[in-house]
């Protein structure tokens, strides 16, 4: 199913899909950028999903959802200016998926 949200093209993916796309990016065979034209997806998307996969496995492609409460926020974004860390290193230090934290 694919959504056009503001000429972004957003596309539903199965727990099949995205471990497909992954793998067809590190058989070498198809660029970054081809390949996100062959299935209309992002490259920041594959890449990001590539890095999970490398990091976690096939479990880092598995849809998360934490919730962090109001004391756990503050306590990341503390953390985040004290150890003067990039939003997407702060991520990756506490499993959050998405590294915008604004």
């Amino acid at each position: 199913m694919n959504i056009n949200f503001r000429g972004f093209l957003l596309k539903k993916c199965t727990a099949q899909f995205k471990p497909a796309v992954v793998l067809q990016y590190l058989g070498g065979e198809i660029g970054l950028k081809a390949l996100a034209r062959e299935h209309e997806l992002g490259d920041s998307l594959i890449k990001r999903s590539v890095n999970l996969y490398k990091a976690d496995g096939d479990a880092g492609l598995e849809k998360k959802f934490i919730r962090f409460g109001k004391t756990q926020k503050l306590e990341i974004l503390w953390y985040l200016w004290a150890m003067e860390l990039f939003c997407e290193q702060a991520a990756c230090m506490f499993n959050i998926r998405s590294p915008i934290l604004f």
